[in-house]
């Protein structure tokens, strides 16, 4: 039963530190998929696009088109190749060229990152294209629920552990541990994944690993916490041990002190009888 009970307990504290690794992964792409981790980043990559090369085109040959349209209206659309019209305030459009063209940015910048998308994350990648469905809020949404699945597998595989081990401070101590080792690799993820060849998407969005020193400080100091509470909890089980033992003693040693008082009032009293 022992031996069944100690490969119980590896084979949970294998799966315990794999589940570690995704949920820290999971929750690295979570958090550098919050908006304002990513418009500056999506900037850079926006103005390299084709697509935004022949809209600037637009606002060059069109601009006082739009000066004009300015004199009976408070903002104009311009059309474009991102799925929806950009609405362009008349107060911008009289600062110049250049702020049509950071408005036109941002609002690219939005449409990306705001943009519905009804396919799963692993079909809506289209041949030839970059993947911007990847850096949206559904995608956010997408790896956010899989991060609370792996925390939802892992407080069950905790639990198991719990069971599992004789002294019950152990489940602490193991899982803090784990948690110390797993979130070592997120300290330096973005020269980790630069090891590994990801092309052309790298290139674009490495940024997607942005988060993942922050992550590298949350889960080390959770993992710590964990491993602490159990060394304590260890400390005063056998704290009380050692009280216990030391109270048993004390009986024992009252036990013997006893007879021996009884007897020496006996032996008082029978002189006393003599006399």
């Amino acid at each position: 039963m022992g031996m069944i009970r100690g490969i119980l307990v590896v084979i949970i504290s294998v799966l315990l530190f794999v589940m570690f690794i995704f949920g820290n992964t999971f929750l690295t792409l979570g958090n550098s998929l919050e908006y304002e981790n990513i418009q500056q980043e999506l900037i850079p990559i926006v103005e390299r696009l084709e697509e935004l090369g022949v809209l600037n085109t637009v606002i060059d040959e069109g601009y006082d088109g739009f000066v004009l349209e300015c004199q009976n209206s408070s903002e104009i659309n311009i059309e474009n190749d991102f799925g929806s019209a950009l609405t362009i305030s008349c107060e911008d459009v009289n600062q110049g060229k250049e702020t049509i063209s950071e408005k036109i940015i941002e609002g690219v910048v939005d449409g990306i990152y705001y943009s519905e998308y009804d396919c799963g994350f692993f079909d809506c990648n289209k041949e030839g294209e970059l993947p911007f469905f990847v850096v949206s809020e559904h995608s956010k949404e997408y790896f956010n629920s899989w991060f609370y699945k792996a925390l939802f597998i892992n407080l069950f595989l905790f639990i198991g552990l719990f069971f599992l081990v004789e002294k019950k401070s152990n489940a602490l101590i193991i899982s803090g541990a784990l948690m110390i080792f797993a979130s070592i690799p997120f300290a330096k993820l973005d020269f980790v994944v630069s090891l590994l060849d990801f092309g052309e998407f790298l290139q674009f969005f490495g940024f997607l690993f942005g988060a993942s020193y922050a992550v590298f400080i949350k889960m080390l100091i959770f993992g710590i916490v964990l491993l602490v509470i159990g060394i304590v909890w260890k400390f005063f089980s056998i704290g009380f041990k050692i009280q216990g033992f030391v109270e048993r003693f004390k009986k024992k040693d009252e036990k013997v002190v006893k007879p021996i008082k009884n007897v020496e009032k006996v032996v008082k009293s029978s002189k006393v009888v003599k006399k």
